[in-house]
This record gives C-alpha cells, sequence and structure tokens, in this order.
C-alpha cells in the first residue's frame, strides 16, 4: 500500500512538472504586464514598447521588472492616466517622450543591458503656483 501511494505521489509530481513546463514554453519570449509589452533583441540601442491602454505606473514597473532597473518617484495622480501608443529607440529616447511633462533624470551606467542604472522623477504638486526666485536689484547708474 504504500509503495503505491509514493507511486501516485511521484505520477502526480510528473504531470504537475509537465504541466508547467509546457506553459512556460508558451509564454512569449517579451515582457507583457498591464498592456505593456517590452521587445528587444538588443536593448542598449533599440527597444519596443508597446501601450495598449496602459498607465506610466505600469510602464514604469515592466521596465523595472524586466531590466532590474532601480526607479524613484513620487506619486503622481498624471501616472495613472491610459496612454495607447508605440515607442520605438533606446531607453532614454523612450522616456524622453514618455516623461515629457514630468522633471525626471535617468542615471546612466555599463552595468545594464540597458545602459540605464535608475530613473528618478521628481513630481511637481501643481495645485500650488510655481515659486521663483526674486529679480535681482538693478545696478544704480553712475
Amino acid at each position: 500500500m504504500l509503495l503505491s501511494v509514493r507511486s501516485n505521489v511521484k505520477i502526480r509530481s510528473l504531470r504537475l512538472f509537465l504541466i508547467l513546463a509546457s506553459a512556460s514554453l508558451t509564454l512569449p519570449s517579451n515582457a507583457r504586464a498591464d498592456g505593456v509589452t517590452i521587445e528587444s533583441e538588443n536593448p542598449r540601442q533599440s527597444i519596443r514598447l508597446k501601450l495598449d491602454n496602459a498607465t506610466i505606473r505600469s510602464v514604469l514597473e515592466a521596465v523595472r521588472d524586466k531590466y532590474g532597473i532601480e526607479i524613484s518617484a513620487s506619486d503622481d495622480p498624471a501616472f495613472d492616466e491610459p496612454i495607447t501608443a508605440t515607442y520605438e529607440g533606446n531607453l532614454p529616447k523612450i522616456f524622453e517622450r514618455l516623461l515629457r511633462n514630468q522633471n525626471y533624470m535617468l542615471v546612466r551606467s555599463a552595468k545594464n543591458v540597458t545602459g540605464v542604472e535608475k530613473i528618478l522623477i521628481a513630481v511637481v504638486d501643481r495645485s500650488k503656483p510655481m515659486k521663483s526666485a526674486p529679480a535681482p536689484e538693478p545696478t544704480p547708474m553712475p
């Protein structure tokens, strides 16, 4: 009886393994999450980023998950607005277009396959007026 239980467990384990293995073979080779598809053969040169009703937040998460890029961003309601678009180029060019209304900085590094190590995004509170430095005093005329 004990031998029969062990063989049943082994058969079930083998079936589960085969199911999981076949499922992983059917998954696409590109990254896809929350309406974001990332395709690239050489990420330092060119990436294709397809957004289908995706948010900037989901793009940042997908890039972080796929390439291990550190992302530091404050919360901004604009990050949750849906976007449908396709971006192609290297990662700095893509983020130049995607984050055009944001105050951001890319930290480059040869360590990362994309050439980008960190993305830092500072969010401005748009409900308050922007502060500017006072105008300098005019120089007196002799």
